[in-house]
């Protein structure tokens, strides 16, 4: 039987999409405004957004299985934290609640799956030039997520520290956004690490941020090109070879500081646990070797993540949201 793509769209699709920013050719801002109204959620969280398995793909893809194929009338779904453009367009201020119309969300471009095993369905149709101002996606309205603000005691004034990799800059976003709107005090660092200086999406927005915000720094490294005024490296070098602390003129320490960690396997490196001795085990990056942000925050400067003494119920001050 025939696919009637406009009845099924009709059908299944809720939001309409607002505007494509696309930062390069692998890489947008999309933003959209659900049938129903705005979502209810807690900067941090995320939703699930969908297109139909019906529509095109962008080409170079790779050829999805027979099974992915049978599912002609169904939706590709993909979760995707709460981004936030956080100022207004001329950057002067800071957006208030009721000026936004829309959700914004980053993602790039993923058209082969590393392992080779299931090729991905969402951002291939996502990418299509078919997809602009004006087309028609799904977004279900059940918010999920407790990588939040309520990880941390806000009354403190700590030294917050949100580090990502790639688009996992996307919540910190919307969790600076909130921090400022409801004037906490406190010294707020954002750390983004990217391949290439392209990689920044929002990069102009917290330059801002830093001009009119004296307790705002905002610090990006590439990992793949020379540009940054730390050269190339990662932030487990960054912050390992004094970098971090000469850019914020003191040394982390777990009294005062609190990191919130969102991206890659190699940036965070959850520890697992040894089932004999209890000890943790930390990660190792496969190609680089390197060990990831939690290893060196522990060992090194005795911080702790939120997986603390079973029983005691406290938090730690290591926060993280595995992305990817």
């Amino acid at each position: 039987m025939p696919i009637d793509a406009a009845t099924l769209a009709e059908e299944k699709y809720n939001a309409l999409i607002v505007s494509v920013r696309r930062i390069h050719p692998s890489l947008m801002a999309l933003r959209i405004r659900p049938d129903e109204g705005l979502l209810d959620f807690e900067p941090g969280q995320y939703a699930t957004l969908a297109f139909g398995f019906w529509e095109e793909r962008v080409e170079g893809s790779q050829e999805e299985s027979e099974r992915q194929k049978q599912k002609h009338d169904r939706l590709a779904r993909r979760p995707q934290s709460f981004s936030h453009p956080i100022l207004t367009e001329d950057r002067n201020r800071l957006l208030q609640p009721d000026e936004l119309n829309h959700h914004e969300f980053l993602m790039n471009l993923v058209t082969h799956s590393p392992e080779g095993i299931r090729p991905p369905e969402f951002t291939p149709r996502l990418y299509h030039p078919a997809i602009r101002e004006g087309s028609r996606i799904f977004c279900d309205r059940k918010v999920k997520g407790a990588y939040t603000l309520d990880l941390e005691d806000l009354s403190t004034d700590r030294h917050l520290v949100f580090v990502s990799t790639g688009t996992g800059e996307a919540p910190h976003n919307a969790m600076i956004w909130e921090l400022l709107r409801t004037g906490y005090e406190g010294p707020i660092t954002s750390i983004v690490s990217v391949r290439r200086e392209a990689d920044l999406a929002y990069r102009p927005v917290h330059e801002s941020l830093e001009s009119l915000y004296g307790n705002y720094t905002h610090v990006w490294l590439t990992t793949e090109e020379e540009t940054s005024g730390s050269g190339k490296m990662a932030v487990q070098e960054f912050i390992q070879d004094g970098g971090f602390e000469a850019k914020i003129g003191r040394k982390p320490d777990p009294e005062n500081f609190s990191f919130f960690l969102c991206g890659s396997d190699s940036l965070i490196g959850v520890p697992g646990i040894e089932r004999e001795t209890r000890r943790k085990i930390y990660p190792k990056d496969r190609v680089t070797g390197q060990g990831g942000l939690i290893e060196l925050l522990e060992t090194r400067f005795g911080f702790q993540t939120d997986s603390v003494v079973k029983g005691q119920g406290e938090r730690g001050n290591i926060h993280f949201e595995k992305w990817y």
